[in-house]
């Protein structure tokens, strides 16, 4: 994770991935000016599950990323410009119902104040027990469970609508409180990894029409039409078939650095 040059290298809760926190280091030195490595017992934050859209950074709380990871990684971009705030959020009930592994495999930025979600419902035949601390799980969407969760705890959002018309969530969501809204990009169900998607320097990177031809449609709609409004100026698509085999997607193939002179910089 980075900002204005500063570049935050986590270990993982993931044991396999622990090899990888020394290349990234080694990488990192080499661009940016300062680094801050985690490495106390149980603070791991895998990068899978740090969602950035607004100023605002969620750390969605897996058997990778642990509360102390994020408070870590809190402390670590205290005071950063660009960066309001940094948040845990508890979806770990969701990766169960959905089979998903990371925060951005749920959810990535698509454009300023805006995120694809996946608009599906969720897998299990029934509800599934609670886990600690959570409420039972309900057949209510996967993308609106989410937003549900982060409107709880963002400073900045407190509703949110569809990003383009006629692809409209079930239902939108508003709170009591004022604030700014929320765009959302609802990926058909059946093509709900399409929901994991790379933004940088206003181009787009989806999943491939051939792939996801749904999804792809959809982002073709949305950068035609409103694109420009969002930051996204161009849409561009590779094949992930593969990558996806080993539970992989765009953004782990990708490194967005962000700096005091680009919003984004790949």
């Amino acid at each position: 994770m980075s900002c204005n040059r500063k570049v935050f290298v986590p270990s993982s809760g993931e044991a396999s991935s622990a090899a990888e926190a020394l290349q990234e280091q080694a990488s990192a030195s080499d661009i940016m000016h300062h680094l801050n490595q985690a490495a106390a017992r149980n603070v791991f934050v895998d990068g899978g599950d740090v969602l950035q859209v607004g100023g605002e950074m969620y750390v969605g709380l897996s058997e990778r990323s642990s509360p102390q990871g994020a408070a870590y990684l809190a402390a670590a971009f205290a005071g950063q410009p660009g960066v309001s705030q940094v948040a845990a959020l508890p979806v770990a009930h969701l990766h169960q119902q959905q089979g998903s592994l990371h925060l951005k495999s749920l959810a990535t930025c698509v454009g300023n104040d805006t995120l694809a979600v996946p608009d599906s419902e969720v897998r299990a035949a029934r509800p599934l027990a609670p886990l600690p601390h959570h409420p039972p799980c309900h057949p209510l969407q996967i993308g609106q469970q989410l937003l549900d969760t982060l409107l709880q705890f963002s400073q900045k959002y407190s509703a949110w609508e569809s990003a383009v018309p006629g692809a409209e969530l079930q239902r939108s969501h508003h709170t009591a409180r004022g604030g700014a809204l929320l765009h959302v990009l609802p990926i058909p169900a059946s093509e709900w990894a399409a929901s994991n998607a790379v933004l940088a320097n206003g181009t787009l990177i989806v999943r491939s029409k051939e792939e996801c031809p749904l999804a792809f449609a959809l982002y073709e709609q949305y950068v035609a039409t409103v694109g420009a409004a969002r930051g996204v100026h161009q849409l561009l698509s590779v094949p992930a078939s593969q990558v996806a085999l080993v539970d992989g997607a765009l953004t782990c193939s990708s490194i967005i650095l962000h700096d005091d002179q680009q919003e984004g910089k790949a």
